[in-house]
């Protein structure tokens, strides 16, 4: 990835500027879409409490946090040093999140509109009020619309073969331990495979395919019970 100390490719290029940008940041918003999800995001463990407010006034579906997702990825980057450190700072150098934002069961990219973008920077913008970095007077934040469970919590439900992809539950919806989520419909004998949630929790991901093939990832539960070990990014 490095040739004498410098990137060698487009991608490390824009990562490193990325970095550069956001190392010296008290606040990082990393903001990704999901293939087809509710609004959820990710933080560091020790980030959580002060990512809840801004959970809150985006009334994200999901609000998850893990030590380490593995993989090294750019938001534990700006502010997993200091947990490894033992660092107990008050206030921390980076605030951390992963935001992901699609709305209405459809994909990020045909889910786009002026309300939406309004309202979502809005929340943002008061986010930052919160964290007094911006003067905006007084910010009530609402009801949460969701508690925080550990990303080791998350379940990925896969499909067990190829086939037709038929959901059965709408991203946003609590599901339970044993409730159908999708059902994959086998092309040549038309038979029918339920694909049942594992945990308690909210199904925050769908796939946008509804042809897949065995082991395509087609859902993901946010549990409140911590199960999964090794690297969570490849939930």
């Amino acid at each position: 990835m490095w040739r004498n100390g410098e990137p060698h490719s487009d991608t490390v290029t824009l990562k490193k500027a990325l970095f550069q940008l956001a190392i010296d940041a008290d606040v990082v918003l990393d903001l990704h879409c999901e293939n087809e999800g509710a609004l959820h995001l990710y933080a560091g463990t020790p980030l959580c409490n002060a990512v809840q407010p801004l959970a809150d006034l985006m009334q994200a579906s999901a609000l998850l946090y893990t030590l380490g997702a593995g993989g090294e990825p750019f938001d534990e980057a700006c502010s997993r040093l200091w947990w490894d450190l033992g660092c107990a700072l008050r206030r921390t150098l980076s605030d951390s999140a992963r935001l992901h934002r699609c709305d209405g069961g459809a994909a990020r990219e045909v889910s786009v509109s002026h309300e939406m973008a309004e309202r979502d920077a809005d929340a943002i913008l008061r986010y930052l009020a919160v964290q007094d970095i911006l003067d905006l007077g007084a910010v009530a934040l609402p009801p949460p619309a969701c508690a925080a469970t550990p990303l080791e919590g998350t379940q990925r439900v896969d499909a067990p073969h190829s086939g037709l992809l038929v959901y059965c539950r709408q991203v946003g919806e609590r599901v339970a331990a044993g409730d159908l989520v999708a059902e994959l419909v086998d092309p040549v004998s038309g038979e029918l495979t339920p694909l049942r949630a594992g945990v308690d929790g909210v199904l925050f991901t769908r796939l946008a395919h509804r042809y897949v093939i065995r082991g395509m990832n087609v859902a993901k539960i946010a549990g409140a019970k911590a199960f999964r070990t090794g690297s969570l990014l490849s939930l």
